[in-house]
């Protein structure tokens, strides 16, 4: 399934409400759950952990979700919609990685 949806094999209704919004939302919950006691056992995983969530997740995703998008298996405005979402989703996660990268690399660098 995970090749499937990088390579926008699954349907556009799957890969944007299962994956993208779906495993954001998991994503977030497990973050925000286990980031401060994994940090206080081990400050490397949790950093590891840290950048997977804010960075890695979402640009897999986005990828996916908008090829997804481009395999014309679904109607044209759901397609321009998703990719929409996508691209401002991934716009702001570089914008603030870009405005955030002293603060983002003294946490990760701690």
């Amino acid at each position: 399934m995970v090749r499937e949806f990088w390579w926008g094999k699954l349907s556009l209704a799957a890969s944007f409400w299962n994956i993208f919004i779906g495993g954001w939302l998991l994503c977030a919950v497990i973050g925000g759950f286990t980031y401060p006691l994994i940090y206080l056992v081990c400050p490397l995983v949790a950093r590891f952990l840290l950048l997977i969530i804010l960075f890695v997740y979402p640009l897999w995703a986005t990828v996916g979700v908008w090829r997804s998008a481009n395999s014309g298996k679904s109607r044209p405005v759901w397609g321009v919609l998703a990719k929409g979402v996508t691209g401002f989703y991934f716009i702001n996660i570089v914008y603030h990685a870009v405005v955030n990268s002293q603060h983002m690399m003294g946490i990760l660098m701690q």
